[in-house]
């Protein structure tokens, strides 16, 4: 039954308005765990970074939205847009001519290369020093055949803006090879992600990683004796008793037509978890429509601090996907074909293509918190108002959650719940 608001206004606010006051959480990329200030500090960020986020975003929003259409029967979908649009922005390095301009199409990245990598850049650095209470891994690294050399200019722009590592390894090896990349996504993704590469040839000429990990406490904890069994309704209409944790506590809360959202938040306020629950009638991609339509022009005062009775499951997944159908359609074919144009990876110039990109990533939800790691692999192949009344959101049914930084606005992760 839908709740009134004291205040109409905030029946009209627009999705994205609520989806871009998120997450409260923070990282401290020494891992010093020393007693530190931690008060939360606002991020600022450039236009052109704030712009790359806002493509960023959107990009995970068309690629879940594939990935999703493509399930059938609807399945549990989890990405890292973030993950996935780094590896991407790091190819787009090495592209030219019509492959570098469909990268950057589907990447929703209307300027220069160069503002491209210098707003990732940025991003990256601003979340990794936002919350010493979160623990936090952007890590970006390159694996090539040890037959060829990388274009040196290629090399250092992914080295400068990526700070990514490059390193030589012999392919012809293939277990050693395939070994030595793995342990390096097993040890930046805390071992939630133990591999990406699932062979390794003569005929591969680079391997180009990026892994994303994340560990945030709640702000406000559940009570783990409160946890108790309760139905939760699959998309397919069966029912499944799993551990409902429950607290009555103060979140960010919004009603919209198409759902019902809380913004859950970790550590010192910079993340926090947005969880996004159907109205009645209403399914994960009517949310994901609306999220997909909303204007991003309203950005202040949607959320409205209120106190929630929450239920909200327990949660692990671990999911496995190749995307290179999805990138295909959402506009990038011919970096998968044999006229791909990548003549500024190697030196000398050789014939190269995207054989496979692979995205991996791993959720658990506990009434500690939250934890959460992705990993994305491009293979190169040679060839808000008070409500009147008492608020209860059941998350008892399929869902879409996503878990961002409030200040950059940037989607760490974004998933839509099928079933459990």
């Amino acid at each position: 039954m839908m709740l009134k608001f004291k205040n109409a206004q905030i029946a009209k606010l627009s999705f994205l308005s609520v989806f871009l006051l998120i997450l409260n959480c923070s990282c401290d990329k020494s891992g010093n765990k020393n007693q530190i200030d931690n008060e939360y500090k606002p991020i600022v960020v450039s236009e052109k970074s704030a712009q790359i986020v806002s493509s960023s975003n959107q990009f995970g929003l068309d690629l879940l939205m594939k990935l999703k259409k493509n399930s059938q029967p609807p399945a549990n979908i989890f990405i890292s847009p973030l993950s996935v649009f780094q590896a991407l922005s790091m190819a787009a390095n090495g592209a030219e001519g019509e492959t570098l301009e469909q990268i950057l199409a589907v990447l929703k990245n209307g300027s220069s290369l160069e503002a491209l990598n210098e707003a990732n850049k940025s991003l990256r650095e601003a979340l990794l020093s936002s919350d010493a209470k979160v623990k936090m891994t952007i890590a970006n690294s390159m694996w090539v055949n040890q037959s060829f050399s990388l274009n040196p200019n290629f090399a250092d722009v992914n080295k400068v803006n990526y700070d990514a590592k490059v390193q030589s390894l012999d392919f012809s090896q293939s277990e050693m090879a395939k070994n030595t990349v793995n342990t390096w996504v097993s040890d930046h993704t805390n071992g939630k992600i133990p591999s990406i590469v699932d062979n390794v040839t003569s005929d591969h000429a680079l391997f180009l990683i990026n892994a994303v990990y994340f560990k945030g406490q709640w702000m406000s904890k559940f009570d783990s004796k409160k946890t108790v069994l309760g139905p939760f309704t699959n998309s397919d209409k069966t029912s499944t008793q799993v551990a409902m944790m429950q607290q009555k506590t103060t979140v960010g809360y919004a009603q919209m037509n198409d759902y019902n959202a809380i913004d859950m938040p970790y550590g010192n306020g910079h993340f926090s978890m947005m969880v996004l629950l159907p109205n009645e009638g209403k399914s994960t991609t009517d949310v994901l429509n609306a999220m997909k339509l909303e204007s991003e022009s309203t950005l202040s005062h949607t959320l409205i601090p209120v106190e929630v009775n929450i239920k909200f499951p327990q949660l692990k997944v671990e999911l496995d996907f190749e995307l290179n159908d999805a990138l295909a359609v959402l506009g990038m074919p011919k970096a998968f074909s044999n006229m791909a144009e990548f003549g500024k990876i190697l030196s000398p110039v050789k014939p190269i293509a995207i054989s496979k990109v692979k995205h991996k990533t791993f959720l658990e939800v506990n009434e500690d918190g939250t934890e959460a790691a992705a990993a994305t692999s491009v293979e190169f192949y040679t060839t808000s108002m008070l409500p009147d009344n008492e608020i209860y959101f059941t998350v008892n049914k399929p869902f879409v959650l996503a878990i961002r930084e409030k200040d950059t606005h940037c989607i760490l992760f974004l998933g839509a719940i099928e079933k459990l």
